[in-house]
């Protein structure tokens, strides 16, 4: 019995040196984050850009390219990852090329002292479906500040898939269908209860 304790007490030992020899790195990570999202051709609707910061923030930049054969960008706005801060944008905030694919001038700074380190939103961008494929929402010279220095920033680009409307079901055709089914059913049990 004594044996098996010290074998126990050794594996113990072990792994307890183990555990805070290991360096922890990553755990600190800033996180902007593009949606991924399946719409269909011809739809209308918004990407999400968010944040998940680890650390206070007073400023981020960045830029989007998708491709401009299968999404037509319309409109960028603010999200709320500075809301009750006043804050800084540019009147051009957020301008389009359909033509390359890119969206450039999307930054947000809070004005004077403070920060923030709620996740949100950073931006709101709408596009329309216009073919079938696949678009990457690609984010580009992104950049996160604090109050004196740029931050690490780990990305993650979004991806819309857009699928023709042929494959789009009509719910309410198919409980029509299923009623006019169940219908003649119940029509067919009741006839045959006759006989």
């Amino acid at each position: 019995m004594m044996k098996k304790t010290k074998i126990h007490g050794s594996a113990i030992i072990l792994l307890v040196i183990l555990f805070f020899s290991i360096p922890l790195t990553n755990i600190q990570a800033n996180d902007m984050v593009a949606e991924q999202i399946t719409v269909y051709k011809g739809q209308s609707f918004n990407i999400n850009i968010s944040l998940y910061p680890s650390l206070p923030i007073k400023s981020f930049e960045l830029k989007i390219r998708f491709d401009p054969k299968i999404l037509k960008a319309n409109y960028v706005i603010p999200g709320d990852f500075f809301d009750g801060w006043e804050t800084f944008n540019s009147p051009n905030f957020g301008v389009i090329n359909n033509e390359k694919g890119t969206i450039i001038n999307i930054y947000h700074l809070i004005l004077g002292v403070g920060n923030t380190t709620r996740s949100g939103s950073l931006v709101f961008i709408n596009f329309t479906a216009l073919s079938d494929g696949t678009s990457n929402i690609e984010i580009y010279d992104a950049g996160i500040t604090n109050e004196t220095k740029y931050l690490d920033l780990k990305v993650s680009n979004g991806m819309v898939n857009v699928i023709s409307n042929e494959y789009r079901y009509d719910f309410t055709m198919v409980i029509i269908v299923l009623l006019i089914l169940a219908f003649i059913g119940i029509v067919l049990m009741l006839l045959s209860r006759r006989r």
